[in-house]
């Protein structure tokens, strides 16, 4: 279930962010170039509406002793179009038991006044596992209404559900269709420091039926800071 809060928090990566000194003052959904922080198109805590902010995470997934992974995610949005936002992250790592692995992803949102909802990406993923080589093509698309990833404002005590079906198909011949149903809450407003600062975060909770309960860290104006202990945010650019 990581995957789908990074997904929204992306930019919602999904969200995106930005360092704490803040700067610019472009929160318009007009493409421009600047970084600020405050509200903007797509609600407090996102900036998937600003274009060419680049957010650079520092992964580590430490969770079992098979698999020791680090490496970096890098999350740059791009101009909107159409009603639309878009994001491309790029996720880069290295394990004993992988080689050369390379994510692309691109992230398609809608905003409204109620936050963040996904729409889909396309992916392209390719590494070296065991001597062979591996590339995958992957599209999934979420059908309407559009799940809500991240809402437009967060107080401790708040609470969503991001809730959809979406079809998922890739070049391994995969097709299928899946059904998601999260729930988050806000448990707390706490100081929180990474890489990039030190910064006053919200503490979100997110649970499904069948899997452990995750937690994320978001800061107003600037967005996902921290998930978990996976991924943490070095810079913006």
């Amino acid at each position: 279930m990581r995957w789908t809060l990074i997904l929204g928090m992306v930019l919602s990566v999904t969200s995106c962010t930005l360092l704490e000194s803040g700067g610019g003052d472009d929160d318009d959904d007009d493409g421009g170039s600047g970084v600020g922080g405050g509200s903007g198109a797509c609600g407090d805590f996102s900036l998937a509406h600003q274009q060419n902010a680049q957010l650079t995470y520092r992964y580590t997934d430490s969770h079992t002793d098979a698999y020791d992974i680090v490496g970096s995610w890098t999350v740059t949005t791009l101009a909107p179009s159409d009603g639309s936002y878009f994001a491309r992250t790029r996720t880069e790592l290295e394990s004993e038991y992988l080689e050369d692995y390379l994510g692309i992803n691109d992230f398609e949102y809608r905003c409204d006044d109620d936050g963040v909802r996904l729409v889909g990406y396309e992916s392209e993923t390719s590494y070296v596992s065991s001597g062979t080589d591996v590339y995958v093509e992957a599209v999934m698309v979420y059908r309407e209404p559009y799940p809500l990833s991240l809402p437009a404002s967060l107080s401790v005590g708040d609470g969503w559900t991001l809730e959809g079906t979406y079809d998922y198909s890739d070049s391994n011949g995969s097709s299928t269709s899946y059904s998601i149903v999260q729930a988050y809450e806000v448990v707390d407003q706490t100081s929180v420091t990474v890489p990039a600062g030190t910064f006053d975060a919200y503490q979100v909770v997110g649970t499904a039926e069948g899997a452990e309960a995750w937690t994320s860290w978001y800061a107003e104006g600037v967005g996902l800071i921290a998930h978990e202990d996976v991924y943490e945010l070095v810079s913006v650019e």
